[in-house]
């Protein structure tokens, strides 16, 4: 079966794109001839009932192309003889203008195993892909330039019209003359408006204009002042109807479809035809407020006269010259439907255009012909290249690895693991056997694992990892080989990995020993430093976690011993902390791809301020310390700016990248809509976010002498978080680890069990990285924790340095940097200063101005009590706000 526009498509050498163009044209064509039948049956529906179908229309020929791209099309095969029509589902239009053959999958016989592509396999495709001609210029490229050519121009001029009216709105005077000012609130009374309007006059004979949609504006003339109490009152009624009717918003919508169907002389008619529709539904209103239409047309004919010259802007005006006579005529008539448009029929009239676009949109007629015929290949058809095949051989291997999977792998040779995820995946599996040697691998070599609903990709990453393997995508096969990451790139990766430790006096020798092993990455003692600061190699590690990262059980397991990990010379060393803060390394951060937005120089040096502020503040030259973070100009000659292009150099540790990093984290996901949290979260995410809410869901206790680390096991189990114990701060102190807990208590939230249980005995539990740390009152307030919060919605939250004022003077006053505290704050906004040129006939002048972003941040470095006492601040002030 063909589709009835493949008859056309045909002369335009197979091409795609115009098969698209002219599907679409087509389709917006029926749509809107649709429309003029039904305006022809309903010849006496006001013109509120007019407007709302046009505008209807409108906003139908802009959604067609979204629902053909994007919804299963459904094809309808019209009766060939005596078959019957019938519906049949189609694929996306996606798939079907990209390629124009499907590639079948080859699916292995469940008795055999997958064959593994053979090199000679990748090297005929590559030399395929490389002797193939290049594409023609089509018909249909030719096309898709004219008609990117025409959005251009066309959109570029709309641009300019907009421009223009907002530039005539801004240098605009706002009106406060007391009669106008209450004549526009007695209006506003009547016809029930209750967003704030503002009234404002230019330096220009133009028609009364109404714009905006939000702040809605009335922009009069110079001489409105001159005008009579009648005129007034004509020119207030009807711009204020086009602000009741949101005109603005309708005619900004047909401008919108100007542009993309501008080749379409329909859809400039549909455009003029809301234009009209909405100037005549305004006069209808005016008329029902009360105004005789002799009066109200003499008073268009008043304000025509005194207009200077004819201004083409997209906004909603009272009067043109070019429609003034047939307006007067309309407005004379008695016999005209002048009624608005109530509820039921706006409803109605909605749900019947949404059935029609759907429709039209997603709906293909075929024609059904001879099987013989149908499978005789036409002159149309073009072959699949072997770059088109290939290009669809590596996206469906991409789509094999997002796929979940269950992983259940013991003691398995590599070779039947790649045989293993070929069947699992229905893919072909390349096990390059030359890069494994070199990793002195071989293909025998066993490996385990196993996990339940994991990522494909995520799976093969935690399986060949540890012996510097991977898995990628190359040609139509999925090849395992050598990972190309440096050891450091390797390392660092590692280390982000999930990890599981249980020990008990076990010698720190031993420990490395066993991560070493686990991870496959290579981990050595500074032994000399150990020995300079007098701590023993082999000191005893205890020590309990499963689930965390690699890298956070590092940092439990050292701390106590007063050591460190670093990343130095491709190795990780255990090293004492003076030693590690000196070895500093240098990383660029490409902030788009790291938030994923390009962000101007402003954000870049807040972004900046707020690292030295709160990411270990002691350690930057601004401190004292070595820690800088570069930024341009390199010279005042040179004018180069690193942070222009969205980019901080840094350099610091090891372990303070690694918490820059995690706020740049934290920052992508306050910033990021909803929509756009679709990655899955990091192993640190998940468990700070099962923290979070486990301190903040109920619990239930019944101690009686208990010993402390009993009540800590029963809670781990009960809230399946991971907490530990600081030993170490409670011998300091005195603090026995199995003091007696006497407390029961039920239906409180867990937060609020512990302050009261750890509270006598001067102890506290605070959120630390991926665990919940019991620890002393004296240790919590050494831990500064660094979190984000969103102040847009709060009071004072549009200006944040405001706000941050605010918070340090009432949250913790000593606690802050200030006050010879750890706190910090600091601001953060996604505003961004733009320029914009003035259009003046005479000069130009530049004049800047901001243009606000969506979110108004703080930034904060506290301790766990300082930020419940910040949020418990911003709650209340959310409660208050006006």
């Amino acid at each position: 079966m063909n589709t009835l526009f493949e008859s056309f498509s045909s002369s335009l050498a197979g091409n795609n794109a115009s098969v698209f163009a002219f599907d679409l044209a087509v389709r917006s064509t029926v749509l809107l001839l649709v429309t003029l039948m039904a305006l022809a049956i309903c010849r006496r529906a006001s013109a509120a009932a007019r407007h709302r179908l046009w505008l209807l229309s409108v906003v139908g020929v802009l959604l067609i192309p979204i629902l053909y791209l994007a919804a299963p099309q459904l094809k309808f095969a019209l009766p060939g003889g005596d078959q019957p029509a019938r519906f049949s589902e189609a694929t996306s239009i996606t798939s079907q203008w990209l390629f124009t053959e499907t590639i079948p999958s080859s699916k292995p016989n469940s008795a055999q195993p997958a064959t593994p592509a053979s090199p000679e396999t990748l090297e005929t495709a590559s030399k395929m892909s490389a002797v193939a001609d290049a594409p023609a210029w089509h018909t249909g490229d030719v096309l898709l330039v004219a008609w990117a050519a025409g959005v251009g121009i066309v959109g570029l001029l709309s641009l300019i019209s907009i421009a223009s009216a907002q530039l005539l709105v801004r240098k605009s005077a706002v009106l406060t003359d007391e009669a106008w000012q209450g004549l526009l609130l007695r209006l506003q009374e009547q016809l029930g408006i209750s967003r704030m309007v503002q009234l404002r006059s230019c330096d220009r004979q133009i028609s009364p204009m109404t714009w905006g949609l939000w702040r809605p504006v009335i922009l009069l003339p110079r001489d409105c002042a001159s005008w009579t109490d009648e005129c007034r009152r004509a020119v207030l009624l009807h711009e204020l109807a086009h602000i009741q009717r949101h005109d603005w918003l309708s005619q900004m919508l047909a401008q919108t479809a100007c542009v993309v169907y501008w080749f379409h002389p329909l859809v400039w008619f549909a455009n003029r035809q809301v234009r009209k529709e909405s100037d005549r539904a305004a006069d209808d209103v005016v008329l029902t407020a009360g105004m005789p239409a002799t009066t109200y047309a003499e008073q268009l004919l008043v304000i025509a006269q005194q207009i200077s010259a004819e201004w083409l802007h997209p906004a909603p005006a009272m009067a043109r010259r070019g429609q003034l006579s047939q307006r007067i005529g309309v407005l004379l008539d008695p016999r005209r439907n002048r009624r608005g448009l109530g509820r039921r029929a706006a409803v109605l009239m909605t749900v019947v255009a949404i059935c029609a676009v759907v429709f039209i949109g997603v709906v293909s007629v075929t024609v059904a012909e001879d099987e013989a015929l149908a499978a005789k290949p036409t002159s149309a058809s073009k072959p699949a290249t072997a770059d088109d095949k290939l290009t669809e051989a590596q996206m469906r291997i991409e789509r094999a690895l997002q796929s979940k999977m269950d992983v259940e792998i013991e003691d398995m040779p590599l070779q039947e693991v790649a045989k293993y995820f070929g069947r699992q995946l229905d893919v072909n599996v390349w096990l390059d056997e030359a890069a494994i040697n070199q990793q002195g691998l071989r293909v025998d070599t066993p490996m385990t694992l196993k996990r339940k609903s994991i990522p494909a990709h995520s799976a093969l990453t935690e399986l060949l990892g540890p012996w510097q393997l991977v898995a990628v995508a190359n040609g139509d096969v999925l090849q395992i080989t050598r990972d190309p990451l440096t050891n450091r790139e390797r390392i660092e990766r590692e280390l982000q990995n999930t990890t599981e430790v249980d020990f008990q006096d076990q010698p720190l020798t031993d420990v490395v020993l066993y991560l070493k092993d686990l991870h496959k990455i290579q981990i050595v003692i500074d032994d000399t430093a150990l020995n300079d600061a007098g701590i023993d190699p082999d000191s005893p590690v205890n020590m309990t976690l499963a689930g965390n990262t690699a890298e956070f059980a590092l940092r439990l397991i050292l701390e106590p011993l007063g050591l460190e990990a670093v990343v130095d010379d491709d190795v990780l060393k255990i090293t004492t902390k003076a030693v590690a803060a000196g070895i500093l390394e240098t990383r660029v951060y490409d902030l788009k791809n790291i938030l994923g937005s390009a962000w101007g120089p402003q954000q870049v040096d807040l972004l900046r301020q707020a690292i030295i502020k709160c990411v270990a503040p002691t350690t930057w030259t601004e401190a004292g310390g070595s820690g800088v973070i570069a930024q341009g100009p390199a010279t005042d000659e040179e004018q180069i700016d690193t942070s222009a292009a969205g980019i901080l150099v840094i350099r610091q540790t090891t372990n303070v990248h690694q918490q820059i990093l995690e706020l740049l984290a934290d920052l992508r996901q306050v910033l990021n809509p909803p929509s756009e949290k679709t990655a899955e979260l990091t192993t640190r995410e998940k468990n700070e976010q099962a923290i979070r809410k486990a301190l903040a869901s109920t619990t239930e206790v019944d101690f009686q002498d208990q010993p402390l680390t009993d009540v800590v096991l029963y809670l781990k189990d009960l809230h399946n978080i991971q907490t530990i114990v600081d030993d170490v701060a409670l011998n300091d102190e005195g603090i026995a680890s199995d003091t007696p807990i006497s407390l029961t208590l039920a239906g409180i939230p867990l937060q609020k069990v512990l302050r009261l249980m750890l509270g006598p005995i001067k102890l506290q539990a605070v959120p630390y990285g991926e665990v919940l740390l019991i620890t002393t009152a004296t240790r919590a307030k050494e831990l500064q924790i660094v979190r984000i919060y969103d102040v847009s919605d709060v009071p004072f939250g549009q200006d944040p340095k405001v706000l941050a004022a605010t918070i340090q003077s009432t949250v913790a006053p000593g606690s802050w940097k200030g006050d010879k505290g750890g706190g910090a704050i600091a601001p953060f906004t996604d505003s961004i200063q733009r320029h914009k040129l003035k259009i003046d006939p005479l000069a130009a002048e530049v004049v800047p101005y901001v243009v606000r972003g969506n979110h108004n941040l703080l930034i904060v470095r506290q301790t766990e009590q300082g930020h419940e006492q910040v949020a418990v601040l911003l709650k209340q002030l959310r409660r208050v706000k006006r």
